[in-house]
């Protein structure tokens, strides 16, 4: 089996093994929002400081 297959295999039942309901999605979409806003932030300002 080449590993590409391989790894489509094991991301495949990965996948299956991390079903979240719809208040699971929605509490990690919120999370990884905070986490991507946070995220900008440090980068705008580390920019900024860069004179960029």
């Amino acid at each position: 089996m080449s590993p590409l297959v391989r790894n489509a295999a094991t991301t495949s039942s990965m996948i299956g093994a991390l079903t979240l309901d719809e208040d699971d999605r929605r509490v990690l979409a919120v999370w990884t929002a905070d986490c991507a806003e946070q995220e900008l932030s440090l980068f705008q300002h580390r920019k900024s400081h860069r004179g960029q």
